[in-house]
C-alpha cells in the first residue's frame, strides 16, 4: 500500500499543478466579460474552485512526501475529489465513461482503498520486548 500511496501523492502533485495553472483562465474571463457575468454564481463558483483544489491536491502531496500521519486524511479528500469531480461530469455534462472522466473514477477509487486500507499493527511475539518497557 505505501507504494500505492506515493503513487497517488505524485498525481495529487501533478493535479495541484494543473488546477493552478487553469485557474487564471477562468480568472480572465471574468474580467474580460460584461458587468453581469462579473457577479453571476457559476462565475465566482469557478473561480474559486481551481485554487481550492489546487491546495487540497497540494497540502495532500506535501503530506505524503513528508509522511506524515495526516496525510490518510489529505488523500482520501483529494481521491474524492477526484470522484466528485469525474461523477458531475458524467452526469451534468454527459460526458462518456469511457473518457477521461472514467480514468478519473478510477484514480479516485485507487487512492481511497489505499487511503482507507488499514495498516498492519505490528504485534510483539517476544516476552523480553514486554518486560524491557515498563509502559
Amino acid at each position: 500500500m505505501r507504494v500505492l500511496r506515493i503513487f497517488m501523492g505524485w498525481t495529487f502533485a501533478i493535479a495541484s499543478v494543473v488546477c493552478f495553472l487553469i485557474a487564471p483562465f477562468f480568472f480572465l474571463q471574468i474580467i474580460h466579460g460584461d458587468f453581469y457575468a462579473l457577479f453571476s454564481l457559476n462565475s465566482l463558483l469557478f473561480s474559486a474552485i481551481f485554487p481550492a483544489m489546487a491546495i487540497i491536491f497540494g497540502v495532500a502531496w506535501w503530506n505524503i512526501w513528508k509522511q506524515r500521519p495526516s496525510a490518510k486524511g489529505w488523500g482520501v479528500a483529494a481521491s474524492s475529489i477526484h470522484i466528485l469531480l469525474s461523477l458531475w461530469m458524467i452526469i451534468f455534462r454527459s460526458y462518456p465513461i469511457l473518457s477521461c472522466q472514467g480514468f478519473g473514477l478510477i484514480l479516485g477509487t485507487v487512492g481511497l482503498i489505499a487511503f482507507l486500507w488499514r495498516d498492519k499493527v505490528e504485534t510483539v511475539t517476544d516476552k523480553s520486548e514486554l518486560e524491557d518497557n515498563p509502559t
